[in-house]
């Protein structure tokens, strides 16, 4: 994500002037961020439910989870047609999607923060908590 891009959203500027434009229009430019986004939530729900990150669990959460970027997008693309004329819709959901840096890393750093705890919590009791993580 442009850093540029959510230093001006922070700053309470226009957010037209924060659209890349050295983006190319395509499909490339309007499915590499939504897709990241998909990502990362299969991500961290593969950790959070194995406590490790495998494309077995990866690859299919993500799948099933894509529909929050595509529902993102196409909520988005008809409160942005005053841009439109200005600026390809590719691109702009490509802008759009660039806002998700913060929340992105949030999402990181909770699920991370979250399996140390409970692997920890599974490990600290004598009895262990029941759960399949527990080790003999």
């Amino acid at each position: 994500m442009p850093l540029t891009a959510l230093s001006r959203k922070i700053a309470g500027g226009s957010s037209l002037a924060a659209v890349d434009r050295g983006a190319r229009p395509g499909l490339l430019t309007a499915t590499r961020r939504p897709l990241f986004v998909a990502l990362v939530l299969g991500c961290v729900m593969s950790l959070l439910a194995s406590s490790v990150v495998t494309a077995r669990l990866a690859f299919p959460t993500a799948l099933y989870w894509a529909i929050v970027p595509l529902v993102e997008a196409l909520a988005f693309l008809p409160l942005a047609r005053r841009w439109r004329a200005r600026v390809a819709p590719s691109v702009l959901v490509d802008t759009f999607f660039a806002g998700h840096a913060a929340w992105t890393l949030t999402l990181i750093v909770l699920g991370a923060t979250m399996t140390v705890v409970s692997l920890e919590r599974c490990g600290s009791s004598s009895r262990g908590c029941g759960c399949a993580l527990r080790q003999s």
